[in-house]
């Protein structure tokens, strides 16, 4: 990771030049439940996406360095539901996250949720309710492989919709992604760089069970996000939010 600054500035130049960086991190700042990420990798060119060989030494620099604190690693697999509108298939916003390698074991033998416990989450674009018709794209780097998305994540458990995603579970069809993630903290609490290594069914295909899935058979592929989370301290989450004391300097 380099902390040249003239690498960063002219990075951060590349975004700003293409949308309202400042903008999107100012709703992530003052919005609950608003999600600030920058991605790495081209969604078209595959030889631009993180590929094995820089995972593992990203992995390695990152646990190794004493700029960042290794929040750890931990397993989870996201179930989202096929949605259908006359002609058109696209997977729900909803998604439900089974945490741990003894709960996903646990689904995977029946495809029973009951009795695990899991979040819901209702993930889409971001909506100022203040300014609707304003539009909140993706913001693309002109010189690197990085995206900036705004989204909102918003709790779905116990709400009618969050009911009825997971209502008549057996008989949905289903999309599954499996992640492997390392996240690490930056020293200020102000960002969270996840690495991630995941195996998912293939785009617009669904599927009863785990099992038909044969998602373990898929190829692996890997993601490199980074998350402004300094509205909350992640380690110690009674204490006063990390941008407040970030603002301090």
């Amino acid at each position: 990771m380099s902390e040249n600054p003239d690498f960063i500035n002219s990075f951060v130049d590349s975004i700003r030049k293409n949308g309202e960086l400042e903008e999107y991190l100012k709703y992530a700042i003052k919005e609950e439940y608003v999600e600030f990420e920058m991605i790495f990798g081209d969604l078209k060119d595959k030889s631009k996406k993180l590929n094995k060989d820089q995972f593992v030494r990203l992995r390695d620099t990152l646990s190794s360095s004493t700029n960042y604190i290794s929040l750890g690693n931990k397993e989870s697999l996201d179930i989202r539901t096929e949605v259908k509108r006359q002609t058109n298939s696209f997977p729900s916003s909803h998604r439900l996250t089974l945490e741990g390698l003894d709960d996903i074991k646990n689904y995977c033998r029946n495809d029973m949720l009951e009795p695990l416990r899991f979040p819901i989450i209702n993930k889409r674009k971001y909506k100022d309710p203040k300014n609707p018709s304003k539009k909140f794209e993706s913001i693309h780097s002109s010189d690197y492989p990085v995206r900036v998305n705004l989204k909102e994540e918003l709790p779905g458990n116990n709400t009618k919709e969050g009911n009825s995603f997971v209502a008549d579970w057996q008989k949905k069809n289903k999309s599954f992604r499996f992640k492997k993630r390392y996240s690490y903290l930056t020293l200020n609490k102000v960002w969270r760089i996840d690495l991630t290594a995941i195996k998912q069914t293939k785009q617009k295909e669904y599927f009863k069970t785990f099992k038909e899935s044969g998602l373990l058979k898929q190829k692996e592929i890997f993601e490199l996000e980074i998350e402004y989370v300094g509205n909350e301290d992640n380690i110690n989450p009674f204490s006063v939010a990390p941008i407040v004391e970030f603002a301090k300097y």
